[in-house]
């Protein structure tokens, strides 16, 4: 089963590339990151490479567990479609303007972990 999830920064929280994997979200995240930091030239290494720059971190959130292989596909556009201002191109329809109420329950979830995280380090 496979797992969809996003990256984001841990500057502001907010998803900006909706992945998919058979692996784990996790083992997904650090073959981005590697290829990013190998010169990969997309948009998505791109920006990872610029949150890296500016001394901020790109992580993962998962967003789904489970999916069965031949529903990847509209799991990712439905998810896709959940957040304005995601890298990936938007699937059949324009991209969403304003953040859905699930997109804005994921987007707390994530603040909340960093919160933690800055905590922790403090502590």
């Amino acid at each position: 089963m496979a797992e969809l999830f996003c990256l984001y920064s841990s500057k502001d929280g907010l998803p900006r590339f909706i992945g998919r994997t058979d692996e784990t979200s996790e083992s997904e995240s650090k073959r981005l990151i590697a290829a990013a930091l190998d010169g990969d030239k997309s948009v998505l290494s791109e920006w990872i490479v610029e949150v890296l720059r500016s001394g901020f971190i790109v992580d993962s959130y998962i967003l789904q567990r489970d999916a069965a292989p031949d529903e990847l596909e509209t799991f990712e556009r439905h998810w896709v479609n959940q957040f304005p201002g995601v890298l990936n191109k938007p699937h059949g329809k324009s991209r969403p303007t304003k953040k859905s109420a699930l997109s804005q329950q994921i987007i707390a979830a994530i603040k909340a972990k960093l919160e933690a995280e800055k905590a922790r380090h403090r502590g």
